[in-house]
């Protein structure tokens, strides 16, 4: 078990281990697994902003573009203001049927994240907690 895993497996209350614990399972290629802990975090913190983008940008990633676009229009409601919520919706609603089929809708044919890769989102200073340097990193929006 990582420090990642044990950090939320400790804390399932602190959004912020699960959701470190969730880019780390996304980045070692278990997406489905990440959703899910994603999806639990939700129920829990269902005004999560980085869930939610998460949520969004993995659901799309994988091709389940309905999805993602449910979980965009989820934040753009709860969010109305925020340029980013308001450009992932219409982003996402731009995708035509025609652009859906063209592209695979498989797993992201997109490599996992290494471990340095891994460490350049995260960071676990010295007292375990765990600190998300950059969500740009996340990939596609």
């Amino acid at each position: 078990m990582t420090h990642i895993e044990r950090g939320g497996a400790r804390a399932p209350d602190n959004v912020r281990f699960v959701y470190t614990y969730a880019v780390s399972l996304y980045s070692t290629g278990k997406a489905r697994e990440a959703i899910a802990v994603l999806e639990k975090a939700l129920r829990r913190r269902p005004n999560d902003r980085d869930v939610l983008i998460a949520l969004v940008t993995f659901n799309r990633d994988q091709g389940a573009s309905d999805q993602a676009l449910r979980y965009a229009e989820r934040m753009a409601a709860q969010y109305p203001d925020d340029p980013e919520a308001q450009r992932l919706v219409a982003q996402l609603r731009a995708r035509s049927p025609a652009d859906a089929a063209s592209r695979s809708t498989g797993p992201s044919s997109r490599p996992p994240v290494s471990e340095s890769g891994l460490r350049s989102l995260v960071r676990i200073d010295g007292l375990g907690s765990v600190c998300l340097l950059s969500r740009a990193r996340l990939g596609g929006a």
